[in-house]
């Protein structure tokens, strides 16, 4: 199921506040994975001759043509000077556990993985290519997916030449089923190449990141050192692009792209682009209590729980109305049977529960929790309001 970001007002689209929220939950993820991983963030001021750095940043740009204006940002990351080949397993989980932040299923994408030095190797020492023709074969293998299979093998008959194009095609078309290191010919595996592209495949394991495909045709044209990724969903569209490269003032680097307009659209079409209100607790007052809803609301305010107090004066069903409409989960109702009692109801809205708590034991239990909160928690008001029961 498709869930819009629009909402039509008046025959027109309009994205806030839904859009704001997508964008700044997409940019949030970028961020505290990055920071997990020791990457700190820079601008464009940042000097271009830098021998070691983790960096990242997020700017205008797209890697393909954004449905949404608004979506047109681009998380940038690079780890400069790092010739380990773990550099690149850090690449493609960083790119992996920021789609896992944002809310992608694993299901709902594809880890794709290639390496020039492999590729190479392949062609050298099991087709037993010259080097000009494993020069044009290289380049034909990058062009593959953009000609039909008639044209790919009329080109690379051309290449190797029509007395050997029977034994080399078979050959080729054999190395280019093969989904993983294993499955490529035994004639390349004593190559340092393999044995680094097998290598990156057991650490990628080993952080539980699993199903990567080997293709052999991937190929970005900034991304010739080595080995190269990206994460494209099951239509195709590109979430992340990145791969090891030498650029001008700068040594080797690994540096890596993810796209928010290809991520929110494919949380669209998952059905998990809407996003509930940061608003935690809507509280709904009737009545004239509105020194007793501001003064509950400020204690939940303390401990860093986003309060809204409604003071329009409305009927409780219309504020409910606009506590689901923002899809927010607490709704307290404070009426003045309810100072009367001094207890107040509490209603889930994503259960359809309520429960009768008391003022004092709120703040007690709020207090409780100031030492156990954290800026990033999921805010669960029944943490402690399990205690209220008694």
């Amino acid at each position: 199921m498709k869930a819009s970001l629009a909402n039509l007002v008046g025959g027109q689209e309009l994205y806030y506040p839904q859009s704001v929220r997508v964008r700044h939950h997409i940019e949030s993820a970028w961020r505290r994975t990055a920071k997990l991983y020791g990457y700190e963030e820079f601008g464009d001021d940042m000097p271009v001759s830098v021998h070691y750095a983790r960096r990242f940043k997020i700017s205008n740009g797209s890697l393909g043509r954004p449905a949404y204006s608004w979506s047109g940002r681009v998380f940038h990351y690079d780890n400069v000077g790092c010739e380990s080949p773990r550099a690149d397993v850090e690449a493609i989980a960083i790119a992996k556990r920021s789609l896992d932040a944002i809310g992608l299923s694993r299901t709902s994408y594809r880890i794709r993985l290639n390496d020039a030095r492999i590729v190479q190797a392949i062609l050298e020492d099991y087709l037993e290519l010259d080097a000009i023709q494993t020069e044009l074969m290289t380049r034909l293998l990058a062009e593959k997916r953009m000609l039909t299979p008639v044209e790919f093998r009329d080109r690379a008959i051309d290449i190797v030449g029509r007395m050997q194009a029977g034994t080399i095609l078979q050959q080729l078309a054999k190395v280019l089923a093969a989904k993983n290191a294993e499955e490529l010919p035994e004639a390349v595996r004593e190559h340092n190449a393999y044995q680094d592209l097998a290598a990156l495949y057991a650490r990628l394991e080993v952080l539980g990141i699993t199903g990567v495909v080997l293709d052999l045709t991937l190929s970005y044209a900034d991304c010739t050192a080595g080995v190269l990724f990206d994460i494209v969903a099951n239509d195709e569209k590109l979430l992340y692009r990145g791969g090891r490269m030498v650029a001008p003032s700068l040594e080797t680097l690994v540096a890596s792209l993810g796209d928010m307009a290809h991520i929110v659209e494919t949380l669209e079409e998952s059905g998990h682009a809407g996003l509930p209100s940061a608003t935690e607790v809507y509280v709904a007052a009737v009545g004239r209590v509105f020194d007793t809803a501001e003064r509950i609301a400020e204690k939940l305010r303390s401990e860093r729980i986003h309060t809204e107090v409604d003071y329009t004066g409305r009927t409780l069903a219309e504020q409910l109305v606009t506590a689901v409409e923002k899809d927010i989960t607490y709704v307290m109702l404070i009426d003045e049977a309810s100072v009367e009692r001094q207890t107040y109801t509490l209603k889930n809205l994503r259960d359809g529960t309520d429960k009768t708590v008391g003022f004092e034991r709120i703040v007690t239990a709020v207090s409780d929790r100031r030492v156990r909160v954290r800026e990033d928690d999921d805010f669960d008001l029944s943490e402690f309001l399990d205690d209220f029961d008694a």
